[in-house]
Order: structure tokens, then sequence, then C-alpha cells
């Protein structure tokens, strides 16, 4: 249900995502952002391309009508939207383990998604 998803992503942000006392102010402006978007399926963006990291980067929006994700709150250098083609890596979240698993050969905005990464090609680069 949407309900249960967003508690997962909720979760997610609090005890991975944005965790400790660093992150204090990012994840109260993330969570903030989770409880006043108006879509009901919420994906996170993970700022490594590669998968081996999971740093937090933005919260999205997933637009049905659209099929795309439309950023609710990140980084000042993240996509107003994301399409299917741009993701790199879909994942799921594990809450048992408190972990973002791959979805192996998915290539869609399924039910099961709750983060992407994008595409390393499509990474903004900083301005030196």
């Amino acid at each position: 249900s949407d309900v249960y998803k967003r508690q997962l992503i909720r979760s997610a942000i609090t005890n991975v995502c944005l965790a400790g006392e660093p992150n204090k102010k990012r994840r109260a402006q993330a969570l903030a952002a989770l409880n006043s978007a108006a879509h009901k399926r919420i994906v996170i963006l993970f700022k490594d391309v590669t998968g081996t990291r999971q740093d937090f980067k933005a919260l999205y929006c997933y637009n049905e009508n659209k099929n795309c994700l439309e950023l609710a709150y990140g980084a000042r250098d993240s996509y107003e939207v994301i399409g299917e083609r741009m993701v790199n890596v879909f994942y799921r979240y594990d809450s048992g383990a408190k972990r973002f698993r791959q979805i192996a050969e998915n290539k869609h905005f399924s039910l099961a998604v709750d983060a992407v990464s994008i595409k390393p090609s499509l990474v903004k680069k900083k301005a030196i």
C-alpha cells in the first residue's frame, strides 16, 4: 500500500540514507518533503552511479501520468525530471537488513522501486 511505501522510505532516510547527527538538518528537510509530497509514490536518488555507495542525493515523486520522477527535494544540481531511460540501477529497500538491494533486470518504475541511480554519462559535472 501507499502508506506502507511511505513508511519504508521514511525508514530508509532515517536509518540509512541520512542517518546520524551530521545529517540531522538534511534528514529533517527530506522528511518534511516526504510528508508534503502530493504524489503517493516516492523514490530516492543516490549520488553514486556505480552502486557501491548509496548516499542520498534527492527525493522524487513518481508521476503516473507521465511515467517519470519529479524532484521533490534535493541537491541544487539534481534533475527536475528523471525518465526511465536515464536510470542506471533500480533498487528496493530491505527494511529487515536496513539496506538497498539492486533489482536485477528491471528497466521500469515498478511498484518495487524505492531508489534509483542515474547513468554515469548523465551526472552533472560541477563547475571548477
